[in-house]
């Protein structure tokens, strides 16, 4: 049996996701998704809405000059994402802690900006790609919530491999006891599953997160064995968690239990974890590191990963 539910989830996202605006070649086609695309007149592209982040703020890049990394250079290769961007500073305080990110659906390239702004600020951040199911010869479920969870982890271990490396520039650098994970939406799904996976991770960041679990014993045949029920958060990893005000107005009726209230709602009192929600934004609201967004992000690496009381 195909996995409706699940398939129908990501096919409703892939079709507005906030970072594939610029996928949308006609006006009508932008105008469609009016609210999270608009049609610039001046190139003749579609693009995403402003920013995020609440404030319309700007993104509050940090001291540090970065560079990246990408397999070319000697990472690691690994079949358990796909491609990836190894940001990290330059002649920041080391040990650096590192986060790795995975964007909804597309590749390593984007979550870039999260990336970018987290090394600017003295973090290694390695973002990863996500697969084409049918590159993998996978139905279209081939590809979900765990699967981007598994990623991130083994993604975890790339940058620990960079520590001893002989000819990386990290070598030597790397607080190989420090990590994080981000994803946004499905894949801040991922992250949260990576969450409840591995209890060394010292902290995660979901973006706009959604999730759903394949589990044969809870959830029924009718959802293909994909569902949300409070025992599958029981972690203990502290999690700062996104939304948008307007975020369950954009989505598909019969999804709300998959989105972000419902996961810190299950997450135990017991953990660490924070609700950031956006006024006046939808599920874009976290894409871009803008404004408040940003700097909370932030304080939670700085707290948790380099355990910095300020």
């Amino acid at each position: 049996m195909k996995k409706y539910f699940f398939i129908n989830l990501l096919i409703f996202l892939n079709g507005f996701l906030y970072a594939e605006c610029y996928d949308l070649t006609s006006q009508a086609e932008c105008e469609y998704w009016a609210g999270l695309c608009e049609w610039n007149e001046d190139t003749n592209q579609c693009e995403g809405v402003g920013g995020g982040g609440g404030d319309g703020g700007e993104i509050d890049y940090g001291p540090y000059q970065y560079e990246y990394l990408t397999e070319s250079d000697g990472i690691r290769l690994s079949t358990l994402y796909n491609g990836t961007l190894l940001y990290y500073p330059i002649d920041a305080e080391s040990p650096y802690a590192s986060i790795v990110l995975i964007d909804a659906f597309s590749d390593e390239y984007g979550l870039q900006t999260w990336a970018q702004f987290y090394a600017s600020h003295g973090f290694i951040a390695m973002t990863i790609g996500n697969f084409d199911p049918e590159d993998r010869d996978l139905d279209l479920a081939g590809w979900d919530y765990e699967d981007r969870a598994i990623g991130l982890l083994d993604a975890v271990e790339t940058i620990k491999g960079e520590n001893t490396r002989d000819l990386s520039p990290l070598n030597g650098l790397i607080d190989t006891s420090s990590f994080a994970v981000s994803g946004y939406s499905t894949s801040g799904g991922g992250a949260h599953i990576a969450a409840t996976m591995d209890s060394t991770l010292n902290a995660a960041v979901l973006l706009n997160p959604a999730v759903l679990f394949l589990d044969s014993l809870n959830c029924t045949e009718e959802m293909a064995y994909y569902c949300l029920i409070e025992e599958h958060l029981n972690h203990e990893v502290p999690v700062l968690i996104y939304a948008g005000e307007n975020e369950l107005g954009e989505l598909a009726i019969g999804y709300d239990s998959v989105w972000a209230p419902v996961q810190y709602d299950y997450v135990p009192e017991t953990t660490d974890k924070v609700y950031f929600e956006s006024a006046g934004q939808g599920h874009g609201s976290s894409y871009f590191p803008v404004g408040e967004v940003g700097d909370y992000a932030l304080y939670w690496l700085n707290y948790y990963l380099k355990d910095e009381q300020n």
